[in-house]
This record gives structure tokens, C-alpha cells and sequence, in this order.
């Protein structure tokens, strides 16, 4: 017998969120408590997507604040390898990025400055996850909500 991960909401509140970032809503906004699972959960919704055959070369963008923050322990990018290499994704170092099987990316970006939000102009992006919106600026996630088909946002 083999240990099977299994990777759902684990209440009705995080399955509404997941049902609600399905590609309907611009904007998903999603908060709670600390340790409550806001960021797995955002890191979970891309799942949708890029385990999709059809949805080759979607691309995702988790944004925090800083990159300390992304890639810190407990950080997106650590959540991600966890949850994405079931799936068959390789996170590559050097850039941050998740690459699947049918070649979609995630990409872990840090926003700290306002000059920042400049650095995604261009990008053809099909969500973001904005995770702890408390703590970005405005603007870089305005300007980069207007350029996605998907805003996926955890607050803490």
C-alpha cells in the first residue's frame, strides 16, 4: 500500500475560493486568520490550470512583497515544490520558476518597491496570486491586475 498525498480545500470556505478563481471572476479576494492556509490555498488554485492538457503555456505569477518572502521557509516557492512536483512540475532555481509537463509557468516575483510594478509591463500573464496584499503596494498590483485574465488574491 502507498501513502497517497492528497492535495482539496479543507473547509467549504476554501472550496468556495477555489470555485470562484475558475476563470468567471477578474478578482477573487480571499482572507482569514494567520495559519489558516491562505497562501497553500492560492498556490493549490493554479492546479486547476496547469495539470490541464489544454492549457499549455498558461502562466501564473505569485507576487509577495519581497523575494526573501517568496522563497523564505513556509514561502510560496516552497509550498509550490511541495504541491507541484506531484504533477510532474520542476521548480528551477535560477529564475524562480515552475515549469510543467505541457509547459506551463509559475513564476515567484517579489513587488517591494513602486518602481517594480514597471518590471511586469509586457508580460502576457494568465493569474497572478497576490499573496498578503497587506503587504504590496497599490499600484504594482493595480497596474498588474489590468494585464491578467485572473487576479487571484490571499490576504493576511
Amino acid at each position: 500500500m502507498t501513502d497517497q498525498q492528497v492535495i482539496a480545500p479543507s473547509s467549504p470556505k476554501q472550496a468556495a475560493f477555489l470555485e470562484a478563481v475558475d476563470g468567471r471572476n477578474d478578482i477573487v479576494l480571499f482572507g482569514g486568520a494567520a495559519g489558516s492556509g491562505k497562501s497553500y490555498l492560492g498556490v493549490m488554485a493554479f492546479l486547476q490550470w496547469v495539470t490541464r492538457p489544454d492549457m499549455e503555456k498558461f502562466r501564473g505569477v505569485i507576487l509577495r512583497r519581497t523575494m526573501v518572502q517568496v522563497t523564505g521557509p513556509g514561502g510560496p516557492a516552497e509550498t509550490g515544490q511541495e504541491i507541484y512536483q506531484t504533477f510532474g512540475a520542476k521548480f528551477r532555481v535560477k529564475d524562480s520558476k515552475f515549469v510543467f509537463p505541457n509547459s506551463s509557468t509559475i513564476v515567484c516575483k517579489g513587488c517591494e518597491q513602486e518602481k517594480d510594478k514597471h518590471n511586469f509591463q509586457g508580460w502576457q500573464v494568465s493569474a497572478f496570486l497576490v499573496d498578503r496584499i497587506c503587504r504590496l503596494i497599490q499600484q504594482c498590483i493595480l497596474n498588474n491586475s489590468f494585464n491578467s485574465r485572473e487576479l487571484l488574491i490571499g490576504q493576511s
